[in-house]
């Protein structure tokens, strides 16, 4: 069974592992595909060195092998303050995915 996830996730990227790592966890949720709606300070912060390691350290904390990095194809930027693009572009992700 697949699992996907999809977090809103602004200048904290911590929260993209640790939403991963709770939920493989605590629920024994294994996410094969995970999406990311940020903004574009956001996206910055995703492709810093710091959340790569961290990305790798929870590949191996949690048993299972995620892809080498968070793939690009999977964040979608939203610029700042425009919340109807940021609900327009969920629910196009949703629909997409489903």
């Amino acid at each position: 069974m697949e699992h996907i996830l999809l977090l809103s996730c602004g200048t904290s990227p911590q929260v993209v592992t640790e939403t991963l790592w709770a939920l493989a966890t605590y629920r024994k949720i294994v996410c094969t595909h995970c999406y990311i709606l940020t903004t574009p300070t956001g996206y910055t912060l995703l492709q810093q060195s710091s959340f790569h390691k961290e990305w790798k350290r929870l590949s191996q904390s949690i048993g299972h092998p995620l892809p080498p990095s968070l793939p690009l194809d999977n964040i979608s930027i939203i610029e700042d303050f425009d919340t109807n693009g940021f609900a327009d572009r969920a629910l196009e992700l949703v629909h997409r995915l489903t």
